[in-house]
């Protein structure tokens, strides 16, 4: 990737996941930019990103490092809640897998936080003071009910003897369409 691409890449990716350049204080999601660095005549800009930053980047991203970022985080935060509780969970009956039910929750997440983005963009200029906080009600409203769904869709794939594995990254790739369900999921392979 060239400076250039990645200068195009980068920024086309503060502005989708809304983060926050950053001035005196270090904010938890966003960037610092330091271009005093010249390359060939033209001044570089470097870009350091928050650990938070980094993290989502890592976990949105759609391919086989992606799906290993956020396989790695869904696993520490389960370690970390069997080490916060002092034993490891029980698998009750109606419950999901820890894997399954941590996709579930950063699925509905992402898609939720896509759509009050896509939102807001619509609003624009448009938008009326208090918009963005109804926004957020919105996309806290559809996350739950999101995650809802893709709760229904991994029992249904459970209940077919599907690896917890696998219902999580089918999980993690799916998005709705209209009248989806279990349909729009890739087969298991």
């Amino acid at each position: 990737m060239t400076g250039q691409e990645f200068a195009a890449w980068i920024m086309e990716l503060i502005e989708k996941y809304s983060f926050v350049a950053g001035a005196g204080e270090r904010p938890r999601r966003g960037y610092f930019q330091s271009g005093n660095n010249s390359k060939g005549g033209r001044q570089a800009i470097d870009y350091h990103l928050t650990l938070d930053t980094a993290k989502e980047l890592a976990m949105v991203e759609s391919n086989d490092k992606g799906r290993q970022a956020r396989k790695y985080f869904i696993e520490c935060e389960w370690k970390v809640l069997e080490v916060a509780s002092g034993t490891k969970q029980p698998q009750l009956e109606n419950q999901l897998p820890a894997i399954v039910e941590k996709a579930c929750d950063f699925a509905s997440w992402r898609l939720a936080n896509e759509n009050q983005q896509h939102t807001m963009t619509l609003v624009g200029s448009a938008a009326h003071p208090g918009d963005e906080e109804l926004s957020r009600n919105i996309a806290f409203l559809i996350k739950k009910r999101l995650y809802a769904r893709l709760a229904v869709i991994a029992k249904d794939l459970l209940r077919k003897n599907t690896q917890a594995e696998a219902v999580s990254d089918l999980i993690l790739r799916w998005s709705p369409t209209k009248n989806s369900g279990s349909r729009n999921l890739p087969d298991v392979g």
